[in-house]
């Protein structure tokens, strides 16, 4: 593991824990306040250090990153610290943080640097054709934004529909497909994870039309005697890469004006798609952590202030005609629905921390699980199935979905050695007895096609 490595790895995790992480001197908490780490100009010349508590130290780093850092020389002498914090106290481990960052600055070499910068060119001739064609992109943007702000404060009400009669066909009940975590226009270099993925503009495109047809293919041609009372379409968050950081920013396949209409045409069209095949389509839409405006989380205007918002605002706007569609835009970060007597709660999954012991994520999205539903449960508001995405690993346990990932395998993941996993998103089906019932993971990267090697086509 390089320093740069671990610089990467100690920084994302910051970012996700960022509330729990005291960094400004006028923060009067203390570490029984659910504190993770300190982050304080405690060494000679104001130089910053980092406290890390030591019951979550393996969430950010292993034993032989441990090793790395203090071979070269990046933890003080005395390993052995208990950092104050208010009034209080916590066994901690300390990292020499901006000589850490001095150290990975130092080990870019000449060609690294010439890279970034080509990249950089690329990027600024991208963002000037942009701006050449359409002139003021960001005006256009300001304007849909003010224009989807006031029309999003007024939703007509959704008129129920009649269940189709159909002969000889028994009610299945509603489908649905998860989609999240697309992280549109973001770049993934193949060379650089030994060929197990790639990822851009163009194979986001044919991923998501290969997510849309492959679900409508599989709940209307293969579900023999089968009709639907509607259909789910969950809009879970991190649709865009965004540029929270800087490495987005400079390798995304687009400007973040652009990615967010490119982006909401191709929901709009794929719903559309959909509306033709079920009597009813309920689309559910929550933010997610990359598309936040800011690089620091906020607790006020989380929502609003983000592009995941934006982008389902847009696809509300397209979609305002078409009668059998209902968009539903959460302004919180969570937002709670009803198929029959099944419960869902829609949720991204950032609110929740932790992931790295033997257990892997499921310990920690258990806890959450948890917290939410003993809160649900006291206001009144009890659920019986919790989705999120976030993890970008597909998975289904009782009372809990995770979704997967239309980008895949990527960088961060490979340096970090997660375990590989193909462009997933979910879908099943709630019946209205049964509940969910029939699990369909959606396997993005390629179009089913039957033995007769001819592509699947809807009916209408």
């Amino acid at each position: 593991m390089t320093l740069i490595e671990i610089l990467t790895g100690i920084d994302t995790w910051l970012e996700t824990v960022d509330e729990y992480v005291v960094s400004d001197d006028n923060d009067k908490r203390n570490w029984n306040q659910d504190i993770l780490a300190v982050l304080r100009a405690d060494m000679p010349g104001g130089k910053r250090s980092l406290h890390i508590r030591n019951d979550v130290l393996s969430d950010v780093l292993n034993d032989e990153d441990q090793e790395v850092l203090q071979s070269n020389g990046l933890v003080p002498r005395r390993t052995e610290y208990r950092t104050r914090l208010g009034r209080t106290r916590q066994p901690t481990f300390v990292l020499l943080y901006d000589d850490l960052i001095t150290s990975c600055n130092d080990d870019v070499d000449e060609a690294n640097k010439v890279h970034q910068l080509e990249s950089r060119i690329r990027t600024l001739r991208r963002e000037l054709k942009i701006v050449r064609e359409s002139r003021t992109t960001d005006d256009r943007l300001l304007e849909l934004v003010h224009s989807v702000a006031d029309a999003s404060k007024v939703r007509k009400p959704v008129k129920p529909l009649k269940r189709p009669k159909r002969k000889n066909q028994n009610l299945a009940g509603w489908g649905t497909l998860f989609l999240s975590d697309l992280h549109w226009d973001e770049v993934v270099d193949p060379a650089q994870i030994e060929g197990l993925n790639e990822y851009n503009h163009e194979i986001a495109v044919e991923r998501l039309q290969n997510t849309f047809s492959t679900s409508g293919d599989l709940l209307m041609n293969h579900m023999a005697g089968a009709y639907y009372d509607g259909l789910v379409v969950m809009l879970g968050g991190d649709m865009l890469s965004g540029n929270i950081h800087e490495e987005l920013r400079r390798t995304n396949d687009a400007p973040i004006t652009e990615s967010v209409l490119t982006l909401a045409d191709e929901l709009t069209a794929g719903i559309k798609m959909l509306a033709k095949e079920f009597p009813r389509i309920y689309v559910p839409c929550v933010v997610g952590n990359h598309g936040r405006y800011d690089r620091k989380p906020l607790a006020k205007g989380r929502v609003q202030e983000n592009y995941d918002w934006l982008v389902s605002q847009l696809v509300a706007r397209n979609l305002r005609d078409v009668d059998n569609v209902d968009v539903h835009v959460s302004e919180a970060t969570d937002l709670q629905f009803k198929l029959y007597n099944t419960t869902y709660r829609l949720t991204h999954g950032d609110q929740f921390r932790g992931g790295g012991g033997i257990g892997g994520k499921w310990p920690t999205l258990f806890r959450g699980d948890y917290r939410k539903r003993k809160r649900a449960e006291k206001t009144g508001g009890g659920y019986d199935i919790l989705c999120m995405g976030h993890w970008h690993a597909y998975g289904s346990v009782e009372g809990l979905v995770v979704n997967g990932s239309l980008k895949g395998y990527d960088e961060y993941a490979y340096i970090s050695n997660f375990d590989y996993e193909p462009p997933t998103q979910a879908c099943w089906i709630t019946h209205p007895e049964y509940g969910m019932t029939i699990h369909m993971p959606i396997y993005a990267d390629r179009h089913r096609k039957s033995t007769n090697d001819t592509e699947y086509v809807f009916s209408g």
